[in-house]
């Protein structure tokens, strides 16, 4: 019998250590209260020059995005999709700005380069001036991902990075202001978060009032209209009002769920 509960406990031991470990070698993004980028850490450019984020950002509101220019999976397609809907958005394209930051310490400047170059071919471009590709050494990498919640994993036996796919909007001071749906991501929507980030500095009044009348639904990454939600609610309790009521109707002496039959002469 205590060899018996010896392999029981062994063996939980065993699932709950093998459960721990799926866990933390799970990458996610989980921001915590108040994420950010500290503006001082310094990263290189494709032109090889190294800045602070501050002035990666030259204060403006900005989308970014992370992953590694050699990555063979979805990194690239992200970037063209978040491209495309800049593009889309009818913003000024001096009105932003759009952040690749590498995870990969082993990236140059040089690929980072390539990244910017083969991005600009896609989308039929000379050049994209919004357009910002980093590399940073291993502290500077580690410090922006843990101040916004992002883990990645790299996989020696595959040669590659496992990592989050995600689209963030920070504000000029790199807070984390949204973060949207990279699979069903909207030019509206990435207009709005940017309008919102920059506190109105950029965009039109109508941005202005359609954000007013819009709330901002985190677990689908998109900006709903509030009026909808309005109704739908009140819509709601006009049923359950109304269910009430005859519920309350139909207890009462009299109605019909209390009615004799009447007699047959």
């Amino acid at each position: 019998m205590k060899s018996l509960a010896v392999v029981v406990l062994l063996t939980a031991g065993l699932l709950l250590a093998v459960q721990a470990k799926a866990t933390v070698s799970r990458p996610a993004l989980l921001p915590p209260p108040n994420a950010g980028i500290d503006p001082n850490l310094a990263f290189l450019e494709a032109s090889g020059v190294r800045r602070p984020f501050k002035d990666v950002l030259g204060g403006k509101a900005a989308v970014l995005l992370i992953g590694y220019n050699k990555c063979p999976n979805l990194c690239g397609l992200t970037q063209n999709i978040v491209a495309d809907a800049l593009e889309q958005s009818g913003l000024d394209g001096d009105a932003y700005r759009a952040v690749f930051v590498s995870i990969d310490p082993g990236e140059t400047a040089a690929d980072a380069k390539a990244g910017k170059a083969t991005l600009a071919r896609i989308m039929n471009r000379t050049d994209m001036p919004a357009w910002r590709f980093l590399t940073g050494d291993d502290a500077s990498i580690g410090s922006l991902a843990h101040g916004l919640g992002y883990t990645y994993q790299s996989r020696e036996r595959i040669n590659q990075f496992v990592h989050p796919v995600s689209v963030a909007v920070l504000t000029p001071q790199a807070r984390l202001s949204r973060l949207l749906s990279s699979t069903t991501l909207k030019p509206r929507d990435l207009r709005l978060a940017l309008v919102e980030a920059s506190s109105g500095s950029i965009g039109t009044y109508s941005d202005q009032v359609v954000l007013l009348c819009s709330g901002f639904d985190a677990s689908r990454g998109q900006y709903t209209p509030l009026i909808g939600r309005v109704l739908s609610a009140s819509g709601g309790v006009t049923l359950a009002l109304l269910g009430g009521l005859i519920f309350i109707l139909s207890r009462k002496p009299g109605g019909s769920g209390n009615r004799r039959r009447e007699k047959t002469p």
